[in-house]
């Protein structure tokens, strides 16, 4: 229980679905997230500044020259959004990061000629040009996690009672038949006390929802078939 809110002049209890499911809260999330978005930033501008340090130091480039290996490319690779926005940014990360990681190999062998002047000025266009862009979409997409921070509540009432949970978000309000829906083995439920305990198909696709029995959210009451459906 997050707290109490008033909605039209009733008090009700605010419960926070993502505590309530073991999930971390959603504030937590966007930390994290946003700090390792700012973190790898900070990577690059680093990475420019150590090949441009190591040419007019005259020695080796030692961080890493593949873009699917630095700490950015791994977690790029794997991390998949789950944000409307950040969605739609995210591809533009791929071409400007890979284009940074490129000029390594280009500035090593311009050094092996003894042209540190073309090295530099590559280094020179690199950060005003790849660098400036892959900063750019790191805003972007640090704008777009803090505006998905605002979360919504619903209302359950069931008879005279009601109570307040937050959920990320309301995508669609839709009946789900009985017959779409399965209950999980008991094995994963052995004191009957789950708030998810069965599983359902959406009527017009294939999308797997986890359904969320309302009444175990309810302090001291008997659940009952009302459910909401959450995306799995």
């Amino acid at each position: 229980v997050r707290g109490v809110i008033d909605v039209r002049g009733e008090v009700m209890q605010v419960i926070d679905l993502r505590l309530r499911l073991g999930m971390p809260h959603l504030t937590k999330e966007i930390d994290e997230l946003v700090e390792i978005l700012r973190a790898r930033e900070e990577d690059h501008r680093n990475w420019i500044r150590e090949l441009e340090a190591s040419v007019r130091e005259r020695r080796s480039f030692t961080l890493a020259r593949d873009p699917h290996q630095c700490k950015f490319g791994k977690w790029y690779d794997t991390y998949q959004p789950t944000n409307t926005e950040l969605v739609s940014i995210w591809s533009g990360f791929d071409q400007p990061h890979k284009r940074i990681h490129a000029i390594a190999d280009v500035v090593t062998e311009h050094e092996k000629r003894g042209e540190f002047e073309q090295a530099l000025a590559i280094i020179d266009q690199t950060r005003a040009t790849a660098l400036a862009v892959l900063v750019r979409e790191f805003a972007a997409a640090t704008n777009a996690v803090l505006r998905s921070s605002r979360e919504v509540v619903v209302i359950l009432e069931r008879d005279a009672d009601a109570l307040a949970i937050t959920v990320d978000s309301a995508d669609v309000v839709e009946t789900i038949q009985a017959a779409d829906m399965m209950d999980l083995p008991a094995l994963l439920d052995r004191e009957g006390t789950a708030v998810i305990s069965r599983t359902a198909r959406r009527e017009h696709s294939d999308d797997l929802l986890l359904v969320l029995d309302t009444g175990k959210l309810f302090p001291d009451r008997v659940a009952e078939p009302e459910a909401i459906a959450l995306r799995a």
